[in-house]
Protein backbone atom coordinates (compact mmCIF):
# COMPACT_ATOMS: atom_id res chain seq x y z
CA UNK A 1 0.00 0.00 0.00
CA UNK A 2 3.01 2.30 -0.17
CA UNK A 3 3.18 5.02 -2.78
CA UNK A 4 -0.22 6.60 -2.16
CA UNK A 5 -0.35 10.12 -3.59
CA UNK A 6 -3.81 11.22 -2.43
CA UNK A 7 -5.33 11.12 1.05
CA UNK A 8 -9.00 11.91 1.60
CA UNK A 9 -10.28 12.37 5.14
CA UNK A 10 -13.63 12.17 6.80
CA UNK A 11 -13.93 15.25 9.05
CA UNK A 12 -15.86 14.63 12.28
CA UNK A 13 -13.99 12.33 14.65
CA UNK A 14 -11.25 11.76 12.07
CA UNK A 15 -9.55 15.17 12.02
CA UNK A 16 -11.50 16.97 14.75
CA UNK A 17 -12.74 15.79 18.14
CA UNK A 18 -16.37 16.73 17.58
CA UNK A 19 -17.75 13.70 19.40
CA UNK A 20 -18.96 15.41 22.57
CA UNK A 21 -20.14 18.55 20.79
CA UNK A 22 -22.13 16.38 18.39
CA UNK A 23 -23.71 14.30 21.16
CA UNK A 24 -24.74 17.34 23.18
CA UNK A 25 -26.27 19.00 20.10
CA UNK A 26 -28.32 15.86 19.41
CA UNK A 27 -29.35 15.58 23.05
CA UNK A 28 -30.61 19.16 23.25
CA UNK A 29 -32.38 18.88 19.91
CA UNK A 30 -34.17 15.65 20.82
CA UNK A 31 -35.16 17.11 24.19
CA UNK A 32 -36.93 19.91 22.30
CA UNK A 33 -39.06 17.31 20.48
CA UNK A 34 -39.62 15.12 23.52
CA UNK A 35 -37.74 12.22 21.93
CA UNK A 36 -36.00 9.91 24.45
CA UNK A 37 -32.24 10.26 24.12
CA UNK A 38 -29.26 9.05 26.14
CA UNK A 39 -25.69 7.93 25.55
CA UNK A 40 -26.93 4.35 25.30
CA UNK A 41 -29.54 5.29 22.69
CA UNK A 42 -26.95 7.37 20.83
CA UNK A 43 -24.49 4.47 20.75
CA UNK A 44 -27.18 2.15 19.44
CA UNK A 45 -28.41 4.40 16.63
CA UNK A 46 -25.45 6.57 15.64
CA UNK A 47 -24.65 6.72 11.94
CA UNK A 48 -23.03 9.42 9.77
CA UNK A 49 -26.33 9.55 7.86
CA UNK A 50 -28.35 11.89 10.11
CA UNK A 51 -31.56 11.18 8.15
CA UNK A 52 -31.35 7.52 9.02
CA UNK A 53 -30.56 8.40 12.61
CA UNK A 54 -33.61 10.66 12.96
CA UNK A 55 -35.74 7.90 11.44
CA UNK A 56 -34.43 5.30 13.88
CA UNK A 57 -34.96 7.67 16.81
CA UNK A 58 -38.61 7.93 15.80
CA UNK A 59 -38.58 11.61 14.82
CA UNK A 60 -41.25 12.30 12.15
CA UNK A 61 -39.76 13.27 8.81
CA UNK A 62 -41.79 16.47 8.86
CA UNK A 63 -39.61 17.64 11.78
CA UNK A 64 -36.20 16.75 10.33
CA UNK A 65 -35.47 20.19 8.88
CA UNK A 66 -36.31 21.85 12.20
CA UNK A 67 -34.20 19.28 14.06
CA UNK A 68 -31.24 19.91 11.77
CA UNK A 69 -31.57 23.66 12.30
CA UNK A 70 -31.61 23.17 16.08
CA UNK A 71 -28.67 20.76 15.93
CA UNK A 72 -26.63 23.21 13.86
CA UNK A 73 -27.39 26.04 16.28
CA UNK A 74 -26.40 24.02 19.35
CA UNK A 75 -23.32 22.53 17.69
CA UNK A 76 -22.16 25.95 16.53
CA UNK A 77 -21.73 27.18 20.09
CA UNK A 78 -18.27 25.56 20.15
CA UNK A 79 -15.50 24.79 17.66
CA UNK A 80 -14.19 21.24 18.19
CA UNK A 81 -10.49 20.71 18.79
CA UNK A 82 -8.18 19.07 16.28
CA UNK A 83 -7.23 15.45 16.77
CA UNK A 84 -3.72 15.10 18.17
CA UNK A 85 -1.10 15.16 15.43
CA UNK A 86 -3.49 16.23 12.66
CA UNK A 87 -1.75 19.51 11.90
CA UNK A 88 1.74 17.96 11.75
CA UNK A 89 0.62 15.04 9.60
CA UNK A 90 -1.15 17.25 7.07
CA UNK A 91 1.90 19.49 6.86
CA UNK A 92 4.20 16.49 6.33
CA UNK A 93 1.92 14.99 3.68
CA UNK A 94 1.78 18.32 1.87
CA UNK A 95 5.57 18.59 1.90
CA UNK A 96 5.72 15.20 0.18
CA UNK A 97 3.42 16.43 -2.56
CA UNK A 98 0.49 14.32 -1.41
CA UNK A 99 -2.86 15.86 -2.35
CA UNK A 100 -5.41 16.13 0.45
CA UNK A 101 -9.18 16.31 0.53
CA UNK A 102 -12.15 16.08 2.86
CA UNK A 103 -15.32 14.08 2.22
CA UNK A 104 -17.88 14.68 4.96
CA UNK A 105 -21.59 14.20 5.56
CA UNK A 106 -21.58 17.51 7.42
CA UNK A 107 -22.93 20.76 6.04
CA UNK A 108 -20.69 22.86 3.83
CA UNK A 109 -20.99 25.95 6.04
CA UNK A 110 -20.05 24.06 9.20
CA UNK A 111 -17.22 21.93 7.82
CA UNK A 112 -15.62 24.72 5.79
CA UNK A 113 -16.05 27.06 8.75
CA UNK A 114 -14.16 24.66 11.01
CA UNK A 115 -11.48 24.12 8.37
CA UNK A 116 -10.98 27.89 8.23
CA UNK A 117 -11.04 28.23 12.03
CA UNK A 118 -8.16 25.76 12.27
CA UNK A 119 -6.18 27.51 9.53
CA UNK A 120 -6.50 24.75 6.93
CA UNK A 121 -8.30 26.63 4.16
CA UNK A 122 -5.36 26.16 1.79
CA UNK A 123 -4.59 22.58 2.79
CA UNK A 124 -7.33 20.70 0.96
CA UNK A 125 -7.61 20.57 -2.81
CA UNK A 126 -11.15 19.21 -2.53
CA UNK A 127 -13.82 19.56 0.15
CA UNK A 128 -17.02 17.61 -0.53
CA UNK A 129 -19.85 18.06 1.98
CA UNK A 130 -23.38 16.82 2.44
CA UNK A 131 -25.01 19.30 0.04
CA UNK A 132 -22.49 18.49 -2.69
CA UNK A 133 -23.77 14.97 -3.34
CA UNK A 134 -27.07 13.51 -4.38
CA UNK A 135 -26.50 10.23 -2.54
CA UNK A 136 -25.02 10.13 1.00
CA UNK A 137 -22.46 7.70 2.38
CA UNK A 138 -21.99 4.78 1.93
CA UNK A 139 -22.61 5.65 -1.71
CA UNK A 140 -19.18 6.49 -3.20
CA UNK A 141 -20.34 9.69 -4.93
CA UNK A 142 -18.55 11.99 -2.46
CA UNK A 143 -15.19 10.22 -2.69
CA UNK A 144 -15.41 9.96 -6.47
CA UNK A 145 -16.31 13.65 -6.72
CA UNK A 146 -13.28 14.60 -4.61
CA UNK A 147 -10.98 12.42 -6.73
CA UNK A 148 -12.42 14.01 -9.86
CA UNK A 149 -11.70 17.50 -8.54
CA UNK A 150 -8.14 16.46 -7.70
CA UNK A 151 -7.79 14.52 -10.98
CA UNK A 152 -6.38 11.53 -9.13
CA UNK A 153 -6.51 7.77 -9.62
CA UNK A 154 -8.44 5.79 -6.97
CA UNK A 155 -5.76 3.10 -7.09
CA UNK A 156 -3.20 5.46 -5.54
CA UNK A 157 -5.61 7.06 -3.10
CA UNK A 158 -7.03 6.31 0.33
CA UNK A 159 -9.93 7.41 2.49
CA UNK A 160 -9.45 7.77 6.25
CA UNK A 161 -12.47 7.60 8.53
CA UNK A 162 -13.71 6.61 11.96
CA UNK A 163 -16.83 4.60 11.09
CA UNK A 164 -17.56 1.42 9.08
CA UNK A 165 -19.77 3.51 6.79
CA UNK A 166 -16.65 5.48 5.81
CA UNK A 167 -14.86 2.22 5.04
CA UNK A 168 -17.70 1.01 2.83
CA UNK A 169 -17.82 4.39 1.09
CA UNK A 170 -14.13 4.31 0.21
CA UNK A 171 -14.13 0.66 -0.77
CA UNK A 172 -17.02 1.22 -3.18
CA UNK A 173 -15.04 4.09 -4.72
CA UNK A 174 -12.05 1.81 -5.30
CA UNK A 175 -9.66 3.45 -2.83
CA UNK A 176 -7.77 2.00 0.13
CA UNK A 177 -9.61 2.48 3.41
CA UNK A 178 -7.91 3.27 6.71
CA UNK A 179 -9.84 3.33 9.95
CA UNK A 180 -8.98 5.37 13.01
CA UNK A 181 -10.92 5.13 16.25
CA UNK A 182 -12.66 8.15 17.74
CA UNK A 183 -15.24 8.76 20.43
CA UNK A 184 -18.08 8.12 17.99
CA UNK A 185 -19.73 4.68 18.24
CA UNK A 186 -18.21 2.52 15.50
CA UNK A 187 -18.59 -1.23 16.09
CA UNK A 188 -16.85 -3.30 13.43
CA UNK A 189 -14.45 -0.56 12.31
CA UNK A 190 -11.36 -2.77 12.54
CA UNK A 191 -12.92 -5.51 10.44
CA UNK A 192 -14.15 -3.04 7.81
CA UNK A 193 -10.80 -1.27 7.29
CA UNK A 194 -7.84 -2.33 5.17
CA UNK A 195 -5.79 -1.14 8.12
CA UNK A 196 -6.71 0.28 11.51
CA UNK A 197 -4.41 3.20 12.31
CA UNK A 198 -3.17 3.76 15.83
CA UNK A 199 -2.53 7.42 15.00
CA UNK A 200 -2.70 9.70 11.99
CA UNK A 201 1.07 9.82 11.59
CA UNK A 202 1.01 6.19 10.44
CA UNK A 203 -0.26 7.59 7.14
CA UNK A 204 3.30 8.72 6.43
CA UNK A 205 4.30 5.06 6.07
CA UNK A 206 2.03 4.69 3.06
CA UNK A 207 2.99 7.83 1.18
CA UNK A 208 6.67 6.97 0.78
CA UNK A 209 7.70 6.46 -2.83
Amino acid sequence: MRGLDTVLFDWDGTLVHSERVCYEAFSRSMEHFGVPFSEEIYARHFTPDWRRMYRELGLPESRWAEAEELWTRHYGERVPELRAGAENVMRALGERGVLLGVVSSGSRARVKGEIAAHGFSGSFGAVVCGEDVRLPKPHPEGVLRALGQLQKDPRRSCYVGDHPVDMETGRRAGVRVFGIRSGFPAPGLGEAADRLLGSLDELLLFTEN
